[in-house]
């Protein structure tokens, strides 16, 4: 787990991320965003930055350079630094003014060990000091040409799959048995894992997504994130099926189904270590040759939510 950095103070997780993947949706020519607007905002002040000749440092500096925050001729350092990790990714953006005796610092963070999409967001403790106001605002306004975005924007775009994963989140994460809300999207979906886990029946694929299941209807041309772990470390290590139930082992142990006819999920007891093997027998569905058995017909003991919190993981 990445390490936060110190002497900071927590504003808000309920923000951001993935500007690159989204300038495809803003230029389809939906306009007028309050998104739009902050990251048009954002490209402007970027602009402003005299960069210094490279090379710089290291691949890690992603801007280097100085700016004029006041248009007063003083100029101050910015500098933004990246770190990229199989499994989060954070930058930090610093801001150096003369006369001024600290930097003032935004860090940005993205797990996606979680279902929750935008970022932890930490200001170093001079943010809220009245003499640092002008270097607060500069980073509050250029952060969205780094991947900020906030949550209502990204609760504005139900129909983009880039989302897909925080929405299963937010309707579905709390929902230990009951019916779960489906999103539908148009076309095939990226990173459809070709390898097992994977079942096909029909014209419908249930494979591996990042870490999650998605179904694919290949004659329809849409699909729908079925499940999705609450943590990557847990990501699905096979599927069954039994009845119209799609059963999912997970390499944390849960076994969770889903009756595909409505959509009604049900999550089982945790098993300790990886569910390696599903066997449906006419009686019963056999886990891992016996380690656990559960009778057919599966069945429904009522709606239950569980104690589930829908927030950036690492800065619980």
């Amino acid at each position: 787990m990445c390490l936060l950095p110190t002497g900071c103070d927590v504003e808000s997780a309920d923000h951001i991320e993935s500007t690159s993947r989204l300038k495809s949706k803003e230029a389809s020519g939906v306009g007028g965003s309050s998104y739009e607007t902050s990251l048009q905002a954002a490209e402007e002040a970027k602009a402003r930055i005299e960069l210094d000749d490279k090379p710089w440092p290291d691949m890690f500096h992603l801007t280097l350079g100085w700016v004029d925050l006041k248009g007063d001729g003083q100029k101050s350092r910015f500098k933004v630094i990246a770190n990229w990790g199989s499994r989060e990714s954070e930058k930090f953006l610093t801001l150096v003014s003369p006369g001024k005796p600290e930097p003032v610092k935004l860090y940005l963070f993205w797990s996606s060990l979680c279902m929750y999409y935008p970022p932890g967001v930490k200001w170093s403790a001079n943010a809220g000091d009245p003499d640092y106001a002008v270097e607060r605002q500069f980073l509050e306004k250029i952060r969205y040409a780094y991947g900020y975005i906030s949550e209502a924007d990204i609760l504005a775009r139900a129909d983009d799959p880039n989302f897909a994963i925080h929405f299963w989140g937010k309707d579905n994460g709390k929902i230990q048995e009951g019916r779960i809300a489906i999103r539908k999207y148009k076309g095939q979906p990226g990173n459809l894992s070709n390898t097992k886990p994977r079942l096909e029946e029909g014209a419908m694929v249930y494979a591996s997504y990042r870490s999650g299941v998605v179904a694919y209807d290949r004659q329809a041309e849409e699909y729908f994130l079925i499940f999705y772990p609450d943590s990557g470390w847990v990501s699905p290590s096979v599927f069954a099926k039994a009845d119209s139930w799609l059963l999912i082992g997970t390499w944390g142990g849960v076994l969770v189904a889903v009756d595909l006819e409505d959509y009604y999920l049900k999550r089982f007891e945790s098993l300790k270590g990886t569910i390696g093997k599903i066997e449906v027998t006419n009686g019963k569905i056999i886990i891992d040759d016996g380690r656990r058995e559960i009778e057919r017909p599966i069945l429904r003991t009522g709606e239950k939510i569980r104690d589930y919190k829908f927030i950036l993981t690492s800065l619980k």
